[in-house]
Formats: structure tokens, sequence, C-alpha cells
């Protein structure tokens, strides 16, 4: 029985990368034939306390960024994407983040909803890159991680991805059950 449930496992891992690779297809073939500039953004949506991840209400938080978007010049843009959540090792908080390809948004409109979401979570609660390198950028809007980054104490290089730990995992684990 063991076996059973391990290849069961492999056919899920194996099932999820074939549906990432073809949203990934998906918003590439978007992102060619719309024209405007083209970005990748991150979003910071809302902050959740060790073992209250379970209280977070997605739908909830999507509203809300769509009226701070509807507010802050986005309309006749189009922002395409998924809602994730990361473990920030150093605060010891859960991020609910909304990661987006980004087309035709003015800048002045990132401008507004940086000045609208400053003093919320962390120090830069919206990042916004051009879209240089499509397939990098566009596979991590599209990601499902079950690992982090502990923070760097010096310098600006990223540290290398661990796994979360056994509670973080099964706090992540029940919330996606949901």
């Amino acid at each position: 029985m063991q076996s059973r449930r391990l290849l069961l496992f492999g056919d899920l891992r194996g099932l999820f990368t074939s549906l990432r690779l073809r949203i990934i297809r998906q918003l590439l073939a978007i992102a060619k034939s719309r024209p405007g500039q083209h970005e990748a953004a991150t979003i910071f949506l809302e902050a959740f306390p060790v073992g209250t991840l379970a209280t977070a209400d997605v739908k909830r938080a999507h509203n809300r960024l769509r009226k701070l978007l509807e507010r802050n010049g986005f309309k006749g843009s189009h922002l395409i994407g998924q809602t994730e959540v990361n473990w920030d090792s150093t605060d010891k908080v859960w991020e609910l983040h909304f990661h987006v390809l980004a087309i035709g948004v003015a800048p002045a409109a990132w401008k507004r909803l940086r000045k609208a979401l400053r003093g919320m979570g962390p120090k830069y609660p919206v990042k916004v890159q051009p879209l240089r390198n499509p397939e990098r950028q566009i596979s991590y809007v599209v990601k499902f991680p079950t690992y982090f980054r502990p923070k760097s104490r010096s310098g600006g290089a990223r540290s290398p991805a661990v796994p979360l730990p056994p509670d973080r995992l099964a706090e992540l684990a029940a919330r996606w059950s949901k």
C-alpha cells in the first residue's frame, strides 16, 4: 500500500507540472498578443502571525486589492496572476501576496498604489519589473512553493531556498486544504 501512495504522489506532481506549463504557455501567448508595457509584479496583501494562516480570507483580500487598483488608476490595464503565501522567518509571519503579469499599467498607477500601501507589511509592498525574460518571469508568477528563503543579515544576495519547518508546512497544508 505504501508504494501505491508514493506512486500517486508522483502522478500528482507530474500533473501539477503539466498544468503549470500549460498556464505558462497561455500567459506567454497573452503577453505576446497584447500591446502596452509588460511587467511582472508582486503586490503585498496581508500578513498573518504564526498559527493564524487558517484565518486568511483570500476572497476578501482580492476584493480589497481590486478596489485599490480601481481607485489608483489601473482601469483598462490587464493583471493576470495568482495569490501566494510565503513564510517570513525574520518577522515570523506569513505574507499573502499576489504575483501578476501586468500589461498596460501606467507608471503613475504603480506610484499611486505604492503610496496607498505604504506602511503596510514589508518595506516594499509593491515590486514591479519590466518583462525582460518572459519565460522565467512568468514561470515565477505561476509557482507553488513549499520552501522559504531565510532573510540575509547583510548584503543584497538572495539566500538559498530551504524547506519550510514541519510545523509551518503543516500550517500551509491546512490552509490549502480549506
